[in-house]
């Protein structure tokens, strides 16, 4: 070991712990193929604050974690796939399922014709108003949008989308 390393505070220790992480997240990280369909159900929404999860089949299987969506202030919504926190003690978070573009494009397009589109967060150039972080969910989307989507999102809601043959 150099004496750079050494001021660096790089040592052996260090290298093992990232080698021990490393190979940790390879045994137990899921890497799921590219699926024909995915289908999201069971979704669990918070209206108020346009957040939740929902469960994804990849083909005819089931993953066994939730997947989650949260409003990322463009309108839309961001995916956040089931995660490994601090895995070994590392203060980090990892994905703990890795999926395809094409996988991760299709799961986006079933939540695009799921969930209505929100006002994203801006002035509007028009109107003037100002929507923020703190806007409530019914400023954001018109009440009978709001009362549509919380109407077709029931426990016996899903939605399918076949994937591109590659």
């Amino acid at each position: 070991m150099s004496r750079e390393d050494k001021v660096n505070g790089i040592d052996e220790t260090h290298y093992k712990r990232a080698k021990q992480l490393k190979d940790w997240l390879d045994a137990n990280t899921d890497v799921i193929p590219e699926p024909k369909m995915i289908t999201l159900n069971s979704f669990e929404i918070d209206w108020d604050r346009w957040l939740g999860s929902f469960n994804v089949w990849f083909d005819d299987s089931l993953y066994p974690e939730k997947f989650h969506f949260y409003d990322c202030g463009t309108g839309g919504v961001e995916i956040q796939p089931p995660m490994f926190t601090s895995p070994l003690g590392v203060p980090a978070s990892y994905c703990a399922v890795v999926i395809t573009k094409q996988t991760d494009s299709a799961i986006r397009q079933a939540l695009e014709l799921t969930l209505p589109r929100l006002t994203p967060h801006g002035r509007n150039r028009r109107t003037g108003i100002e929507t923020t972080r703190s806007t409530p969910i019914f400023l954001r989307l018109g009440s009978l949008e709001l009362t549509k989507a919380k109407g077709m999102i029931t426990s016996e809601y899903s939605i399918s989308v076949q994937l591109p043959a590659s």
